[in-house]
């Protein structure tokens, strides 16, 4: 979540954005020596201390700035996210090269305590936005592919005397546009 504002709060009681890491393997596997950036060119600007993640855990890191890595209190990188959308990867150093475990190349602009992340399983997985966050859970529930870019009107708004045609467009393909001329929902 890369515009947390409303959502969940660190120890310092900062709404700082957050990255959940997910163990969907059956066993518990070691962050010990996994990284995260938000650089391409820098794949081990942030590195995990000596933990392990439970078989179907979760884990939020936030994308704070602080850099925090005490295993026995909340975890903070040392970068924060853009809301306009930019590269994240989760890394590890094998065989003398990174390599990148799971990327978002770029995530897309993100909107105010909308969280955006992977959903199904290790065999299909695709991204969404999820309206209602989950951290600490598996992303399900209210979600979309995209949102619809602006509108645009072919006449700006104001007072008229005679009646005209309104042509209103979005470059959104296959979006369906709804309006209202008596302002109910």
């Amino acid at each position: 979540m890369a515009a947390n504002s409303e959502g969940i709060l660190d120890e310092d009681g900062d709404a700082s954005d957050w990255i959940e890491i997910w163990n969907y393997g059956p066993t518990p596997v070691s962050l010990e020596g996994l990284t995260m950036t938000d650089d391409s060119e820098s794949p081990d600007l942030w590195s995990f201390p000596a933990i392990s993640l439970d078989a179907n855990d979760y884990l939020i890191v936030f994308a704070s700035g602080k850099d925090r890595r005490f295993k026995e209190n909340e975890l903070h990188c040392n970068f924060e996210l853009d809301r306009k959308g930019e590269f994240l990867s989760l890394n590890r150093f094998i065989d003398e090269e990174w390599v990148e475990l799971s990327e978002f190349k770029p995530f897309p602009a993100q909107r105010r305590d909308i969280s955006y992340g992977s959903v199904g399983n290790e065999n299909l997985i695709s991204t969404a936005h999820f309206l209602t966050p989950s951290p600490g859970a598996r992303n399900r529930g209210n979600s979309v592919s995209g949102f619809v870019k602006d509108t645009r009107f072919s006449i700006d708004r104001g007072y008229y005397e005679s009646p005209f045609e309104l042509l209103i467009s979005t470059e959104t393909k296959g979006a369906t546009l709804a309006y209202t001329t008596n302002g109910t929902i």
